[in-house]
């Protein structure tokens, strides 16, 4: 087995598919010359900067995989894919933007990345450290997160920090899960709002931790709704934002 990992260099650019909204624009600098003064130019296909580039370069790379490479979108996570091959093809990839870790045999991995690692090579995705360790029976996966440490203070004895000790097992910061869960909930039971209520009741018996209240000047405040429909990542296939309102 041969874990892999290739970046594409200027990803949103190489989208296959064209804005469907208008975007004007002024000539960048470079151009600028080269046209006569105050030539307005239409934005045709994604660039950085535009907030739905990132939707066309998915849908490229996507199918690339699934049409080009005979790969399978995973049930769990569109970002997933694994070959409809037999065993002598097999491979997997996960990508993240203009990053892709493909993990799979050699004749399926040759010549689609940039850098091969061999077993006991580490490479970097995603802020963790991933490492394939070759056994005597198998190739195992070793996964780390890679954390940032707090600033030590100088005046504290040397001896008393760990060096290297940049691999760590992930930290859980202190958050409101159960109210992360509430918010989720498309068809609350007597059960779910009992435990709703008991977080709301905690929650304002302790108004220093968790959320922040700010007082709000209704004089002046104004009312806005944000909408989403991308992330529908709840067990219905519904936006897990939905909406917000500020």
């Amino acid at each position: 087995m041969t874990l892999s990992l290739r970046d594409i260099t200027q990803a949103y650019p190489q989208a296959q598919t064209e804005l469907f909204r208008t975007i004007l624009t002024h000539l960048p600098a470079e151009l600028e010359g080269r046209y006569p003064e105050g030539t307005i130019i239409r934005v045709i296909k994604p660039l950085y900067g535009i907030a739905e580039a990132g939707v066309h370069w998915f849908r490229t790379y996507h199918g690339h995989h699934v049409d080009n490479l005979d790969m399978s979108t995973s049930t769990y996570d569109l970002c997933f894919l694994i070959t409809n091959k037999g065993p002598d093809n097999f491979g997997i990839v996960g990508m993240q933007t203009d990053d892709t870790l493909m993990l799979g045999t050699q004749r399926t991995i040759s010549g689609k990345a940039e850098d091969n690692d061999d077993p006991g090579t580490s490479i970097d995705f995603n802020g963790a450290k991933i490492t394939l360790q070759d056994t005597t029976f198998h190739n195992a996966l070793l996964l780390q997160q890679r954390v940032k440490q707090p600033r030590s203070n100088p005046s504290t004895s040397r001896h008393t920090i760990e060096p290297n000790s940049t691999w760590n097992s992930v930290p859980v910061a202190q958050a409101s899960f159960d109210i992360s869960i509430a918010a989720q909930v498309q068809t609350p039971t007597e059960e779910d709002c009992t435990t709703l209520n008991k977080r709301l009741q905690w929650q304002k018996d302790h108004q220093q931790r968790g959320l922040t209240y700010i007082p709000i000047d209704l004089a002046n405040a104004k009312l806005i709704v944000f909408t989403d429909g991308s992330f529908a990542n709840n067990k219905d296939l519904s936006s897990q934002l939905g909406f917000v309102i500020a």
